[in-house]
C-alpha cells in the first residue's frame, strides 16, 4: 500500500521542454574536440606482427592438442570397454 503512495506521487511531475536548439548546441561541441590522434605506423606494424604471431602459436596449439585427443582418445576407450582391437572371432 505504501508502495502505490509513493508512486501516485510520480503522477505529479510535468514533462519539462528542452532549451531551443540543445542538441545543435552540443553537436557542435561534440565536433570542436580534438580528433583523437593515430598511432604512429611502427606501432602498428609491430602490433599486427605480434597479433599474427599470437594467432600462429593458437592454431598451431590447438592443432597439436587435437591429434594427440584423437590418438589418445581411441585408445583410451579400446582400453577402458576392454575390446579387443584383432579381426580374430575366437581365442585360439
Amino acid at each position: 500500500m505504501k508502495n502505490h503512495d509513493k508512486l501516485d506521487g510520480l503522477k505529479k511531475i510535468s514533462r519539462v521542454d528542452a532549451p531551443p536548439f540543445l542538441f545543435t548546441r552540443i553537436k557542435g561541441q561534440i565536433e570542436s574536440l580534438n580528433p583523437v590522434a593515430e598511432a604512429p605506423l611502427p606501432w602498428r606494424w609491430s602490433f599486427a606482427t605480434a597479433a599474427m604471431i599470437v594467432l600462429a602459436l593458437n592454431t598451431g596449439i590447438l592443432v597439436a592438442k587435437l591429434t594427440s585427443q584423437q590418438e589418445s582418445g581411441v585408445s583410451e576407450i579400446v582400453s577402458s570397454m576392454q575390446l579387443s582391437n584383432q579381426n580374430s572371432f575366437y581365442n585360439e
